[in-house]
């Protein structure tokens, strides 16, 4: 659902078109790939043994948490910027939006998006955090 662009539908219809959507590339061993991915397979899964027992669980297909890569990438490869902070204004713009108000690197979306000037016009719709 995206903010009135199309009609609200059932939990159970979504999940299940999920679920088909997903089964379209079993064949070719898909990897998942979301951002705080623990978060959105546990809300899932959660949904489906809750509401929907009949439909089963999603497949076991190997998932990408791109919190973790950017907690364990990007912002070790971060650190190493610092020392250009004072020559290069760009780097020191992109620093300064990857920390919170205490100088602790972030991974929100929302902050990743700003950073790198991707838009977050209509972040948490599945298709714009994919972008």
């Amino acid at each position: 659902y995206e903010e009135g662009n199309i009609p609200k539908t059932e939990e159970g219809k979504l999940l299940k078109g999920f679920k088909e959507f997903i089964a379209q590339f079993e064949s070719r061993s898909p990897v998942m790939v979301a951002h705080n991915a623990k978060f959105d397979m546990r809300q899932i899964n959660d949904a489906l043994k809750l509401r929907h027992r009949r439909m089963g669980f999603l497949p076991k297909y190997p998932v990408v948490d791109t919190v973790t890569l950017t907690t364990k990438y990007l912002q070790p490869l971060l650190v190493g910027l610092e020392d250009m902070r004072a020559t290069n204004p760009e780097i020191d713009n992109l620093l300064i939006k990857l920390r919170d108000e205490h100088g602790r690197w972030v991974s929100r979306l929302g902050h990743l998006g700003t950073a790198f000037d991707i838009s977050t016009e209509h972040w948490h719709s599945a298709v714009a955090d994919a972008e």
